[in-house]
């Protein structure tokens, strides 16, 4: 290291981790223009950036619909929501059950009769 490159300040150096992003802050100012409902209706349509959605649910949790007790944008990229187009009857869970474990309906027959 030469004399004139001095090392950053903590400080300077966590400045540098701030520096403002116009895109974003005109992004974030475009969001809060809008109202609730329209904010609902964008992320539902994909037109915020899951770092749009994050900033707006940390600033109003109590706005951002939820999905399974996770926010919907959150929500809707996981496999148990994105896979279940509609929910299993109970005709089909009961089946799925006995095929994952098909000792469990035997084994009471089996030991009635011992």
């Amino acid at each position: 290291m030469t004399d004139d490159q001095q090392p950053m300040s903590a400080f300077d150096a966590f400045g540098t981790w701030l520096r403002k992003d116009p895109e974003f802050e005109e992004a974030k100012r475009r969001l809060w223009a809008m109202t609730p409902d329209e904010r609902v209706q964008a992320m539902r349509a994909g037109r915020l950036s899951l770092r749009l959605c994050l900033h707006w649910a940390s600033r109003r949790p109590q706005e951002v619909p939820l999905l399974n007790g996770e926010w919907e944008f959150i929500a809707v990229s996981t496999p148990e929501v994105a896979d279940a187009a509609e929910p299993p009857s109970q005709r089909e869970r009961v089946t799925e059950s006995l095929v994952r474990c098909p000792d469990r309906g035997r084994g009471r027959g089996d030991s009635a009769k011992q």
